[in-house]
């Protein structure tokens, strides 16, 4: 019984942190650069993919339908942050990548959100981070848990 205490614990403090980080991040975000979380999280999904992904692999990886991600996609766009363009390898894909634009405002984007943490010490927050991350790999985390690729 220990284990599914400690299970349910876990969901309930993953739950709690990230409402709480969302809470600033986007509080900070919106105030100080005009920035939506949903854009943050768009724009810090190819920064991370650091190549062009196509718009499914985008989705998955949010873990959103891929019609918010295409709403999401054409808003930035038309603010300059990425550039959409038909795949090489399928008509019926569109691939996406930050511009230089895009690309500075998540890397300043990153620097708001890192300065909110929770006050813990860097070790402790890369030790939680990496104890998440086995969890997830051991139950079987769905595809949008790893980063997209190309």
């Amino acid at each position: 019984m220990q284990q599914n205490d400690d299970i349910v614990s876990l969901w309930l403090a993953a739950k709690r942190m990230t409402a709480l980080l969302e809470h600033h991040a986007e509080t900070e975000l919106r105030s100080r650069l005009g920035l939506s979380l949903s854009t943050y999280a768009l724009l810090s999904t190819l920064q991370a993919a650091n190549a062009t992904v196509n718009q499914q692999e985008v989705a998955r990886f949010l873990g959103l339908a891929k019609s918010s991600v295409s709403r999401q996609i054409e808003a930035a766009a038309a603010a300059g942050l990425v550039v959409v363009t038909p795949s090489a390898l399928s008509r019926r894909e569109n691939t996406v990548v930050l511009t230089e634009a895009g690309a500075r405002l998540a890397t300043e984007a990153d620097d708001i959100v890192c300065a909110i943490g929770p006050g813990a010490a860097a070790a402790e927050i890369a030790a939680a981070s990496v104890a998440l991350q086995r969890v997830l790999d051991t139950m079987g985390a769905p595809e949008q848990t790893a980063s997209p690729t190309a």
